[in-house]
């Protein structure tokens, strides 16, 4: 399915997850077409807490994620 994505997407991955690793997380990145993708580890979380073991970090990335591409969205619904 990632290689069907072309909207933007942030990645976060812990780097204790065992659910979906970050290698694996990676892995379908690279898969992904999009051209805005970005990839956010959150050290020593798990799959489940990215946002609780590093609530700044985690805020940080998705508040600048959303600066970025929130005009980019606009634009692309406005060419349909």
């Amino acid at each position: 399915y990632a290689a069907q994505i072309r909207i933007p997407i942030l990645f976060i991955s812990g780097t204790h997850d065992w659910i979906v690793p970050t290698d694996q997380v990676r892995k379908v990145m690279a898969a992904a077409p999009s051209r805005s993708k970005s990839l956010i580890t959150i050290p020593d979380a798990q799959h489940d807490t990215t946002f609780s073991t590093a609530p700044a970090l985690y805020r940080s990335a998705v508040l600048s994620f959303l600066d970025d591409n929130l005009p980019k969205l606009a634009d692309q619904e406005n060419k349909r």
